[in-house]
């Protein structure tokens, strides 16, 4: 797979997206990028009301990044996607 150099974006064509807490800056950066009529990479921005810095905090991210992977969710939502917490799982009945 041939790799790019530092600073560069990823290629859209290859399926990739940036995922970010960094909302202000990489918006910016795509409006620039989109005006400019390049390509862009999805993007899927985080906060940490959604997801605050707890012990779950990866658990958490990683079970909502699966489930927008599962559904397409960057490319339903135009390329930019605010990522929420999946729902939770139900759990199975507690055997005594």
């Amino acid at each position: 797979m041939p790799t790019a150099s530092p600073g560069t974006p990823p290629d859209p064509a290859q399926g990739r997206v940036i995922v970010t807490n960094n909302v202000p800056d990489f918006e910016s950066l795509r409006r620039a990028h989109e005006a400019a009529g390049n390509q862009l990479p999805g993007l899927i921005y985080t906060c940490d009301a959604a997801f605050p810095r707890t012990k779950a905090f990866i658990t958490d991210l990683v079970a909502a990044l699966a489930g927008a992977v599962a559904a397409d969710a960057v490319t339903a939502c135009g390329g930019v996607l605010w990522l929420r917490p999946a729902p939770p799982r139900a759990s199975s009945p507690r055997r005594k």
